[in-house]
């Protein structure tokens, strides 16, 4: 049986889901959030991490956690004054931190300008630190105090927002 990573019950219109590959079908004016069926246990102690393949037609794209209950109370909106629920990074090179205004909606120093078309990203979530990593080659960053407000869980997640970009999540441990 080849059961989807997505949790296709939340999967909005305008994404298809084949393979295991999120696509947007069409621009939207709305953030187009894909979750996942990895939640992370806010009490879990095992670093997780996966990869996120990438084919990028636009220069704006999301991947890393989010607490999806915060996220379906926001009606998956980004607006600031909510607290967006949501711990990750843009292919534009901003960080998104729902509980840290510090690191929320900050451009990423040095990060690697060739992201473009096709490419993968390694995540891993330390829960002990509370802590978020990205690595692209040499390349890596991270996002701290990264726990869930309303969950007790964190969903990997992706947001898309125009036609053509579609994400590949790749589990690396059993989880």
């Amino acid at each position: 049986k080849n059961e989807s990573i997505f949790d296709l019950s939340s999967i909005p219109k305008g994404i298809e889901i084949k393979n295991n590959i999120a696509k947007c079908t069409e621009s939207s004016s709305k953030h187009l959030f894909v979750f996942t069926n990895i939640d992370i246990n806010k009490n879990s102690k095992k670093v997780f991490e996966w990869q996120v393949t990438i084919h990028a037609v636009s220069i704006w794209l999301f991947v890393g956690l989010c607490d999806r209950i915060k996220v379906k109370e926001n009606q998956f909106n980004f607006k600031e004054e909510r607290g967006r629920g949501i711990y990750g990074f843009s292919i534009n090179g901003y960080s998104w931190h729902g509980n840290s205004k510090e690191q929320d909606n900050k451009p990423i120093s040095s990060f690697p300008a060739d992201l473009k078309g096709n490419y993968s990203l390694t995540l891993l979530y330390y829960p002990i630190q509370k802590e978020l990593l990205l690595k692209y080659n040499d390349f890596h960053t991270k996002l701290t105090n990264v726990e869930p407000t309303k969950s007790n869980a964190l969903t990997v997640a992706g947001v898309l927002l125009f036609s053509k970009d579609s994400i590949e999540f790749k589990i690396n441990n059993n989880y």
